[in-house]
């Protein structure tokens, strides 16, 4: 459904009911999130903790080196979700270690307490961020 599609079906349900903007607003994501359902993503997803120590070298050699199919590849990888927060830089909720690398780099220090009920790690960058992974999973952030 194109963007013009929406527009004119938002236009007509404004004038038939006198809606509020904030019912259009509602009504035009409900359909964004329709036609976003008709292209379907790619079968092979992998979840970070699958992908071999090789094939992470390989995706973040490609990064490094600002290789145009760099993310054909991370697509191809990690599903296109991911590959899209990873793109654009988005950092979440238990995304692993790797994910974190590929998103925003190689911090500048990391700081590790291991005690009997796992591992944490602060993971600190130049721009005054810092991640905190438990066991490998991110937990929380600060910017």
């Amino acid at each position: 459904m194109t963007n013009e599609e929406v527009k004119q079906i938002t236009t007509r349900i404004y004038k038939k009911n006198r809606a509020k903007p904030i019912i259009i607003f509602i009504i035009g994501a409900i359909i964004a999130i329709y036609s976003l359902t008709k292209y379907p993503t790619k079968p092979k997803v992998v979840a970070p903790e699958e992908l071999t120590s090789t094939e992470f070298d390989n995706l973040y050699s490609l990064k490094k080196n600002y290789k145009k199919n760099f993310y054909e590849e991370l697509e191809k990888a990690v599903g296109y979700d991911k590959a899209f927060k990873i793109k654009n830089g988005i950092i979440w909720m238990g995304m692993a270690q790797n994910e974190a690398i590929l998103t925003l780099g190689k911090p500048k220090d990391i700081n590790t307490t291991v005690t009997k009920y796992g591992t944490d790690e602060q993971w600190v960058y130049k721009n005054n961020t810092y991640l905190y992974f438990t066991d490998g999973v991110l937990k929380s952030w600060q910017y």
